[in-house]
């Protein structure tokens, strides 16, 4: 059951970060940290929901992976699929490469870790 519902997240994180988009329509980079974080409510929305995107992903892998139950492990793997999203979202121009991204999606991983390692401590 939790492999179906990590494939599932993947697939969703993949049509998020790649197939909503048409090829060729995005080619900003941004290296400006928190630039994303702008001044509207949509664009702090935007700004979470990329925390919030990589939650799982702390969550799912120390659960399917004991060695990723080491938070530097796992945290570095949630950094290492950022930038390789962003890379690609690059080379496609199916998204903006965004500094902001990463540092949000890495922050995502590192609660989803967190969630577990509490409900870890507490059990």
């Amino acid at each position: 059951m939790i492999w179906t519902l990590f494939l599932a997240y993947i697939l969703v994180v993949f049509h998020t970060t790649f197939f909503s988009r048409e090829a060729g329509s995005r080619k900003t980079v941004s290296l400006i940290l928190f630039e994303t974080w702008g001044r509207s409510f949509h664009m702090h929305a935007m700004f979470i929901e990329n925390i919030i995107m990589f939650i799982p992903f702390g969550v799912f892998l120390p659960t399917l992976f004991e060695r990723f139950r080491n938070w530097r492990l796992c945290v570095l793997t949630g950094f290492l699929c950022s930038c390789s999203i962003e890379i690609s979202q690059y080379i496609t121009q199916r998204g903006y490469m965004q500094l902001d991204d990463v540092v949000t999606n890495t922050v995502g991983a590192l609660l989803g870790w967190g969630s577990m390692e509490g409900g870890a401590a507490l059990a």
